[in-house]
């Protein structure tokens, strides 16, 4: 989630007699062209025709990592 914290205790440099620090990322959620993120899922809104979605379709989503998924309904 956007502004969530990810603490690593312990994790920060390290010298003899001192105690190491944290490390904290902070996230920061950027707007996407294809994906929207609803809670935990990405969600990707692809309009498809009334004879689509009655006879069945497919179609090709790249997704972030470069794969490519193939999305398909059948009749």
């Amino acid at each position: 989630k956007h502004g969530q914290k990810i603490p690593f205790m312990g994790e920060a440099d390290e010298a003899p007699g001192l105690v190491p620090g944290d490390v904290v990322f902070i996230l920061n959620m950027a707007e996407h062209e294809r994906f929207i993120r609803k809670n935990d899922d990405l969600v990707v809104i692809q309009k498809i025709k009334l004879v689509e979605a009655l006879c069945g379709f497919q179609f090709v989503v790249e997704h972030l990592d470069g794969r490519h998924l193939l999305v398909s309904s059948e009749p």
